[in-house]
């Protein structure tokens, strides 16, 4: 194990790991992304400090592992490379891609784009090389906050948001392929309760490798509801 690394100078709001032979461990907090090696008391990071904001999201990204995509507070998506020794090089950036922050990121069809959600509520997909842009959907959730994002398959992408729904995306056009309505808020609620977290399950049940599948959803309110995901788009 890594043992405790740090310190970060504020709130460290997402990590990542490359896929690469380094297979570092990505961290960010405040405008700071760190690369970190070694372990335990022995631990050293490898620094980039952004000027444009707060980092909010990472993601590992590309086709061979080590290239790690972060959304700022700012707005701004960038993508950086990691190898097994020395700072974070940065590969690409996008200033104000969204307009306003960028707290979902996610790596998509085998590392060929980034796909990013805003608190301007679009949903974005750009090339991983140059993180020129492929595919965008206005006004995602009724044109409130895109929140948090979660693979269902590689050419698939789920969005929660501000208007407390799960939507479905095929990518890389970002065509509607509907929306999870067992996940919504509760009859019983007065007020839409924003999905925060998203999480795709893809696994067996016992040793007879029968398919259980499904997605779980946290809430603002506290809730957590998980369904079964028999359906397709």
């Amino acid at each position: 194990t890594f043992g405790k690394l740090g310190p970060h100078t504020g709130w460290v709001r997402a990590l990542a790991t490359t896929e690469n032979d380094a297979n570092r461990l990505v961290s960010c907090g405040c405008n700071f992304v760190k690369a970190w090696r070694g372990r335990g008391a022995n631990n050293a990071s490898d620094d980039v400090r952004l000027f444009t904001g707060d980092v909010l999201a990472l993601a590992p990204v590309g086709r061979n592992g080590d290239v790690i995509a972060s959304g700022g507070a700012d707005g701004s998506v960038r993508t950086f490379r990691v190898d097994s020794k020395g700072p974070p090089l940065e590969i690409a950036a996008v200033e104000r891609a969204h307009a306003g922050r960028v707290p979902a990121l996610v790596g998509a069809l085998n590392g060929e784009v980034v796909v990013s959600g805003g608190y301007d509520g679009a949903l974005q997909v750009r090339g991983t090389d140059r993180l020129e842009l492929i595919a965008i959907a206005e006004g995602a959730h009724e044109q409130k906050q895109v929140l948090c994002l979660a693979l269902k398959s590689n050419d698939e992408v789920w969005s929660g948001g501000a208007d407390g729904v799960v939507r479905r995306w095929k990518l890389p056009s970002l065509a509607p392929c509907g929306r999870v309505a067992a996940l919504g808020p509760a009859e019983d609620d007065d007020d839409v309760i924003a999905v925060r977290a998203l999480l795709i399950h893809h696994g067996t049940t016992n040793s007879l490798g029968d398919d259980f599948r499904y997605v779980a959803a946290g809430y603002a309110n506290g809730c957590v509801k998980v369904v079964d995901m028999d359906d397709e788009c």
